[in-house]
Parts: C-alpha cells; structure tokens; sequence
C-alpha cells in the first residue's frame, strides 16, 4: 500500500501545479484585457481561440490524451476568461467612443 500512497501523493501534486497554473493564466488573461481596453482592441478573438484549441488538440493527440476531454477543458477555460469582471469595464469603455 505504500506504493499507493506514494501514486496519490504524485497526483496530488500534479493538481496542486494545475491549479497553480491556472491561477497564474487567469491574472495574465486580466493583464491581456486590460490592454486590450487600454487600446481599444476587441477582447474576443474567435480566431486565436481557435487556433489555440487546435494547437492543444494536436499536443494531446501526440500525449495520447482524451481529445473530448481537451476540447472541453479548453472551451471552459475560454468561457471563464471571456465572462470575467473586466468585460464590465470593457463595455463601459465602448459607450464612451
């Protein structure tokens, strides 16, 4: 069983690092819309979404990863990103052109 132990010690560092890094993706995503406000740029862009969606599809097929699982994974952090308080801001800005 100390084998066991040791396995879910691993995973529970591998999860402690995934919600460390999504932490750190989040702060740089606020830091992106801010200047995308700043400079008055649209902060949805379809196209890099879809673009890095392919990307991560293609490193998973080569990490022998679910794919359903990646697109879905992708597409929520996508949508978190896209519904944070800054788009409040956003807007404001856009009445105010």
């Amino acid at each position: 069983m100390k084998q066991l132990q040791i396995l879910r010690g691993k995973i529970e560092e591998v999860d402690s690092d995934i919600v460390q890094l999504l932490a750190e993706r989040f702060k740089t995503t606020k830091q992106i819309q801010n200047l995308k406000i700043d400079f008055g740029l649209p902060l949805l862009q379809k196209k890099r979404e879809k673009y890095l969606l392919q990307k991560y599809l293609k490193l998973a097929k080569g990490k022998k990863l679910n794919l359903i699982l990646i697109r879905k994974l992708f597409n929520l952090i996508f949508s978190y990103s896209r519904k944070t308080g800054i788009i409040k801001r956003w807007k404001k800005t856009q009445k105010n052109r």
